[in-house]
């Protein structure tokens, strides 16, 4: 049997029949009636599979999580980010669950983040720095691998041109790690009695630790910038797991024990468009890699002004959102939002197009997003600070 990891989960991947979100553990779960042979040995096959990923014990557990919705989730996206905001802090939400329509335990993901650009008109003309925090959850299915993160971001954007209308940033980021896993959530080869099927016996595999903690680090750089009157255009480039740390829950001594998470490369761009006075067209793509996984994502929104003739100087645009993105060979994502004040709110599902379709009869997963952009003082409105901050 084939396994391999996979970019978008937190798991492993395994095939079609048993895709990289299926709940494994229910495929063990006690039966109250005796199983066939042919079964028992397939179901062998399967957890020698898992047995043999866990006794890797390494790029399983170390691929990155993901967001549809990435661009609205800046400090998982690139470092350099941070503090790029429309107007002084911005604090961001995400949520995404994915495979319920296979799971009775969904595969959950959450990330909080708070960032702020500072020492405005401390530095040269134009510039700021910006600091942020990030906290991250991800839960794999029942349970049984849990991840933490924390992090602290930093990043430095430099304007550029007469009218400051062109930003070159770069971050960096710190975070620390905290994975656990209950192994007793976890079924093995050798704990099943082959006439009956159930797990009656306990397993011999060299269990070792159950919490890990860890640091990574994290760079980027990025352009953003208003290309004319009506566009603004941005690009980015950041490289995840600088130092490629070690993680492993299994015991070391056989040449298994040690692992080190796979660097993990993005680049994405993308840009505004001002169709008329009241409809904006926003675009953007993004391609990320990691060991052997790679991901590419295309896509689109329209972006309609719900309060045409709005006064720019006493108020902020009504605008909602409508359009959609494509992870190739995977899934079809629709993208509804909705942004007014200083608040915006915006929800994605992907409708899966994989191999695994049968089995989720197109169902995937669902992103919330909120983002909250604040400004500290009042002041005039000027190019001093004419960052473009992208939204796509």
């Amino acid at each position: 049997m084939e396994v391999s990891a996979n970019l978008s989960t937190n798991e492993i991947s395994l095939p079609p029949v048993l895709h990289n979100r299926t709940k494994i553990p229910t495929l063990v779960a006690e039966k109250s009636f005796k199983l066939s042979q042919k079964y028992i040995y397939t179901m062998k096959k399967i957890l020698l599979g898992v047995s043999a990923v866990l006794t890797l014990a390494g790029s399983a557990f170390a691929q990155d999580v993901h967001f549809t919705q990435y661009f609205s989730s800046p400090l998982t996206l690139n470092p350099a980010l941070t503090g790029l905001t429309q107007c002084d802090l911005r604090l961001s939400a995400n949520y995404r669950s994915q495979w319920s329509s296979v799971s009775s335990n969904p595969y959950t993901t959450a990330a909080l983040s708070f960032d702020l650009a500072t020492l405005k008109g401390k530095l040269n003309n134009g510039d700021a720095l910006g600091i942020g925090l990030l906290a991250m959850y991800d839960r794999s299915g029942i349970g049984a691998l849990t991840s933490m993160n924390f992090g602290l971001s930093v990043a430095y954007h430099k304007a550029l041109g007469y009218e400051k209308k062109h930003t070159i940033s770069l971050g960096v980021q710190g975070v620390l790690v905290q994975k656990s896993i209950d192994f007793n959530k976890l079924k093995f080869e050798d704990q099943f009695n082959p006439g009956s099927g159930l797990p009656e016996y306990t397993t011999s595999e060299g269990i070792g630790n159950n919490d890990l903690t860890y640091p990574d680090f994290n760079a980027g750089i990025m352009y953003s910038g208003h290309v004319s009157d009506h566009a603004t255009a941005y690009a980015g480039f950041s490289y995840y797991h600088l130092t490629r740390p070690v993680e492993t829950f299994l015991k070391s001594g056989s040449g298994t024990g040690q692992h080190q998470i796979n660097a993990r490369y993005t680049t994405y761009l993308g840009g505004s468009f001002d169709l008329n006075e009241n409809i904006v067209l926003y675009a953007s793509g993004l391609y990320q890699s990691q060991a052997s996984s790679s991901e590419v994502v295309l896509g689109a929104a329209v972006g309609f002004v719900m309060n045409p003739g709005y006064d720019a100087e006493y108020q902020r645009a009504t605008i909602f959102y409508l359009g959609g993105w494509y992870r190739y060979g995977d899934a079809l994502s629709p993208y509804v939002a909705l942004e007014w004040k200083k608040m915006k709110i915006g929800l994605s599902y992907d409708v899966n197009v994989s191999a695994f379709t049968p089995a989720t009869k197109g169902n995937g997963a669902y992103e919330l997003s909120v983002i909250f952009n604040g400004c500290i003082n009042k002041r005039e409105r000027g190019p001093v600070y004419n960052f473009a901050c992208p939204k796509f």
